[in-house]
């Protein structure tokens, strides 16, 4: 099989569609052609082909989303490169000015088009004039792909036939095995992701300042990156209990992972699926959240906290911080859970799908 991806960013920058578009296209890669045509790739490897359009970064969601607009030399450069790759199947990122390219492609070769859809898309876009046109073209795809049921019924409500959906979740590796937690008094938190408004890091901080006056053994390690990561260095540079990382080399990463206690993902709207979380039980660590988007498909009370009110996070952070045997209760069955989740199973998911429109 002759793969062609299509994928509006670099495949090895930190977004979770990049993560899940450079896995798939690496677990394909056996025994199948994989081209994959992205912009400003830094991803060095003989295993996929890279075609790269090297057109202008892209700074934040905000940027791709009106990019028709302001690159349209760069878009026509994707379907330039397109017609230059012998391809038997086409497989579009996120509901975006690439879907126009890869169903124009197929009107004039005849080939089975896909999209995944990631869900920022349609959390942030749906309202917008042009994603219309998007709509109208996604429908006339062979297949979409859903990294969680959440998106799958957001597509539903789209108007977008169920028989045409499929959900394949992201992966995860698991952690190579790491030093058993050293036995301490004190309770470390974990919140990883962007430091910004939408991922609640300014209510988990209000929050984590009312929790460590009714006990001062807890700490807050924040990791990550965001337009307010300066804000809150200067609103907690005398809180001595509260460390802001930013930005963390992976091996870093890990080392926080595997020394706290418990994640925190206090996200203030509807995540698509919830790379954090994921990774979270990966490392046998419980989970509290809001019960909002796919968040639920990954946290359920055997593995966490899933809440539906902002009062109850203050309450399930201190259900645990009082009780570390709730701790190691939860802690024993989030391994099971997450093996649920494999990138194997997800890439053997695709191969099948493809495979059927051969």
């Amino acid at each position: 099989m002759n793969l062609t991806i299509l994928y509006m960013m670099n495949l090895h920058n930190s977004f979770g569609s990049s993560n899940y578009c450079r896995e798939i296209a690496m677990g394909l890669s056996k025994n199948n052609k994989v081209s994959v045509i992205c912009n400003n790739n830094t991803l060095q490897t003989k295993r996929i082909k890279i075609l790269d359009v090297k057109g202008p970064k892209f700074n934040s969601f905000q940027d791709w989303v009106t990019y028709p607009k302001k690159f349209k030399a760069v878009v026509e450069k994707y379907y330039y490169l397109l017609k230059k790759t012998k391809t038997d199947i086409i497989h579009v990122h996120h509901i975006s000015h690439l879907v126009p390219i890869a169903k124009k492609f197929k009107e004039s070769n005849n080939i089975p088009i896909f999209c995944t859809c990631h869900g920022s898309e349609i959390n942030e876009d749906i309202k917008r004039e042009y994603f219309k046109e998007y709509l109208k073209n996604i429908k006339e795809y062979d297949k979409l792909i859903a990294v969680s049921n959440y998106v799958k019924k957001k597509l539903i409500s789209l108007k977008i036939k169920k028989n045409k959906i499929e959900t394949i979740y992201p992966g995860i590796f698991f952690p190579k095995k790491l030093p058993k937690k050293k036995s301490t008094k004190k309770i470390n938190i974990l919140f990883v992701g962007r430091i910004t408004k939408d991922k609640g890091i300014l209510f988990l901080i209000d929050v984590f300042k009312r929790v460590s006056k009714k006990n001062k053994r807890v700490f807050l390690n924040i990791v990550g990156s965001g337009d307010l990561l300066q804000q809150i260095k200067k609103e907690t540079k005398n809180i001595k209990n509260i460390k802001i990382h930013g930005y963390i080399p992976r091996k870093k990463l890990n080392f926080l992972y595997n020394s706290c206690d418990f994640v925190t993902i206090p996200s203030l709207w509807e995540e698509p699926f919830g790379i954090t979380a994921l990774e979270a039980i990966s490392y046998s660590k419980p989970v509290i959240c809001f019960k909002k988007g796919g968040l639920p498909e990954i946290i359920d009370k055997n593995v966490g906290f899933c809440i539906k009110k902002k009062e109850e996070f203050e309450e399930a952070m201190l259900k645990l911080i009082s009780n570390k045997n709730l701790i190691k209760r939860l802690s024993k069955n989030c391994r099971k859970k997450a093996e649920q989740f494999l990138w194997e199973t997800s890439i053997k998911k695709y191969k099948n799908l493809f495979n059927e429109f051969l």
